[in-house]
């Protein structure tokens, strides 16, 4: 009996996909009780013999989803269409899992009835000698110092990130919003409409991953952090599709109108500043940014 489904969205990385999947081996559990959706999104089936391979060690399941541009949010809705467990566990292709990752999360499910969405940390492995000369260096999820913001049970959800997270869908299956095309928010919008509709939001301290981080990484906050080129135009982007979709809720629109005024345009790409700006214009920043939603 399937008892959770994990979820991988993948575009073009087997050689990162197989790091993971060797982990999900290593946690141990009964093959019969879960099942492996990998569901790769670009223009080419570059994982799919590697599935094929795991067929002997895992119950996976691979499907291919033609797509251009970011697309992660539509390739997670993929797998859990076609899912059949209770839980539903989300991991990115370029996470290592702890051997008690999986169990940790479980667990936090099997305590009580009450329907929750559980987030894990994720431990950067720095294994690219233009992000620091001594590969292997490990630095420790930036959220663990947060304290403070972690007590504060209305804005757990902003610290979901879907690279280490968990769902119970006993009472019907929850979806991403795949209209977000750039990257980021889509998990924290998703993690945001759970709570909304009374999950419990979840602080999986031993839920945790070891994150694969090397100078092709996405987000624009790791890339600025190690000196690589960083721009966060995709980010706004995404972030004003969240402002605008959930306008009417008043503390929601202050807190990420906060966020914005950290940002403006300077040297021909968008970055990030210490401190607010003293003369934000949300239309201008719209104007700026081409956004016409």
């Amino acid at each position: 009996m399937i008892l959770f489904s994990i979820i991988i969205p993948t575009s073009n990385r087997p050689e990162k996909l197989r790091l993971l999947l060797d982990s999900i081996i290593r946690n141990g559990l009964d093959i019969q009780t879960f099942e492996v959706l990998v569901i790769e999104n670009g223009h080419e089936k570059q994982c799919s013999k590697l599935c094929a391979y795991y067929t002997s060690f895992l119950n996976i399941k691979y499907y291919f989803i033609n797509t251009v541009g970011f697309s992660a949010a539509e390739a997670r809705n993929k797998g859990i269409h076609t899912s059949v467990g209770k839980y539903i566990l989300f991991f990115d292709d370029d996470v290592i899992l702890a051997p008690n990752c999986i169990n940790a999360h479980l667990n936090y499910h099997f305590a009580n009835s009450y329907p929750k969405l559980v987030y894990g940390f994720r431990r950067n492995i720095l294994v690219d000698a233009k992000i620091n000369p001594i590969i292997g260096t490990i630095e420790e999820d930036e959220r663990l110092n947060l304290e403070k913001e972690l007590s504060n049970k209305q804005f757990l959800w902003y610290y979901a990130y879907s690279c280490n997270l968990s769902i119970d869908v006993t009472n019907g299956k929850v979806y991403f919003d795949d209209n977000f095309k750039t990257w980021g928010n889509e998990d924290q919008e998703f993690a945001y409409r759970l709570h909304k509709n009374k999950f419990e939001i979840i602080v999986g301290y031993n839920c945790t991953v070891s994150h694969y981080t090397d100078s092709n990484i996405r987000s624009p906050f790791l890339r600025e952090k190690y000196g690589l080129e960083s721009d966060y135009k995709d980010f706004l982007i995404s972030r004003l599709f969240f402002l605008t979709k959930h306008w009417d809720d008043i503390d929601l629109r202050n807190f990420i109108i906060r966020d914005l005024k950290l940002y403006e345009f300077r040297d021909k790409k968008w970055v990030r500043n210490e401190f607010p700006s003293s003369n934000f214009d949300l239309d201008q920043l719209k104007e700026k940014l081409s956004y016409n939603q």
